[in-house]
């Protein structure tokens, strides 16, 4: 596969350009960290933006920052947080699940982040990645340059571009400049870990949690070999709910008693200050506990339904996992060859939802549905938006397009 590096908008474009002129299949990647989820991109040509880099603009009193796609998330954190500031969204740093299990986040891109609709633990209080991307340029597949949004939210008639480009994994555009919302950093960050008997027990404190006015900013349900692949000691209990609780110190502090009084006199609650709990839900939002695993699934699902979904897939084989989001996404890892018809049949009887294959072996990924099968209308309409940005299917072609339900 030849490799091709864009270093400016023009090189980009004419890149796209000559590419369809010539009906030659594009692969798009960053630094090819997320090349393990989606189907298999057969492709004569790869356009790495690898070196299409630099912070465009940055107004920390606007809450604003502008970079080109190919910027490093690790960079933008960083200079984030030297002005006490974060992207909410919480995007994952997945490089440890397709390398080894030590490797350190630092390649993975923010037009990776953005164009895999990337959020972590805390998309279940602040959003996803769509909710902050405010705007972008970006090459679509008929090679012609476009723009959508601005640099502030606000309500306006037309096509919301950027939440369709979230989550397209390269198949409509490739993008160039993109904006995005960022918020202060909290001030404080506590997690509240409560032992419980097992993940129905755990799941039904999280819930009643998260429906008090106490505004916890994530709440995971993990069975003991998870907890203990954390290093938490839940004390011989079956399972944990954990709830993360953000922000000013007061405030914190008295959230937490309001938490200790909503659980049961029996229930102890411990915690885990600042540093601690960083690396607590950075570990969970990589996926770090499973990420030796053969074969991983994300599985979003309604939140009552996380635990019953978990037990009746487990029931039929084995699998490690635990419930981010509440318990509305389920992590799964095992080995079995029949895992997809397993999940997503139980999927069907327990509310329905989407299961998505995060890791596998190419071959795996080659011959089942990637993403969830959609119904035919939903499937229909997936093609006429691709064909509508790339008519000759000339980037990443055939990542996305999942199976039709039956």
């Amino acid at each position: 596969m030849k490799l091709l590096y864009p270093d400016t908008l023009e090189s980009l474009q004419n890149m796209v350009a000559e590419a369809l002129a010539e009906e030659t299949a594009l692969k798009i990647e960053g630094c090819g960290t997320l090349d393990g989820v989606g189907r298999p991109v057969n492709a004569q040509k790869c356009i790495s933006m690898k070196n299409y880099t630099g912070i465009i603009d940055y107004d920390p009193a606007e809450l604003v920052l502008v970079v080109r796609a190919g910027t490093r998330l690790r960079e933008v954190e960083e200079l984030l947080a030297s002005e006490n500031q974060f992207l909410a969204f919480e995007p994952p740093h997945f490089k440890s699940l397709y390398e080894d299990a030590n490797a350190q986040p630092t390649n993975q891109t923010i037009g990776g982040v953005i164009g895999a609709g990337l959020a972590g633990s805390r998309r279940i209080s602040a959003g996803s990645a769509r909710d902050y991307l405010l705007g972008f340029t970006a090459i679509s597949g008929r090679a012609e340059l476009f723009k959508s949004g601005s640099r502030v939210m606000k309500n306006v008639t037309g096509y919301d571009l950027s939440k369709l480009m979230t989550g397209s994994f390269g198949t409509l555009a490739i993008m160039d400049e993109i904006t995005l919302k960022v918020l202060p950093a909290p001030e404080v960050a506590y997690s509240c870990i409560v032992p419980t008997s097992d993940m129905f027990a755990a799941q039904k404190i999280v819930g009643q949690i998260f429906a008090s006015p106490v505004e916890a900013s994530g709440g995971v349900v993990v069975p003991v070999e998870i907890a203990k692949a954390l290093s938490l000691d839940i004390g011989g209990q079956g399972a944990a709910a954990i709830i993360r609780i953000e922000g000013i110190e007061i405030s914190v502090l008295d959230r937490i008693n309001q938490i200790r009084e909503l659980l049961p006199k029996t229930k102890e609650c411990y915690l885990l200050e600042n540093q601690e709990t960083t690396e607590l839900w950075r570990a969970l939002c990589n996926g770090k506990p499973l990420s030796e695993s053969d074969q991983i699934w994300q599985i979003s699902t309604p939140p009552a339904s996380g635990p019953f979904l978990f037990k009746a897939i487990s029931d039929r084989t084995y699998i490690s996992g635990f419930l981010d989001w509440a318990g509305g996404l389920v992590w799964i890892a095992g080995k079995s060859e029949n895992l997809h018809n397993i999940i997503r049949t139980e999927l069907a009887s327990h509310g329905g939802g989407h299961a998505t294959l995060l890791k596998a072996d190419i071959n795996l990924r080659q011959h089942i549905s990637v993403f969830q099968p959609l119904p035919s209308a939903l499937h229909a309409l997936e093609v006429r938006v691709r064909d509508a940005f790339d008519p000759r299917h000339i980037l990443n072609p055939n990542r996305t397009i999942p199976a039709i339900a039956p």
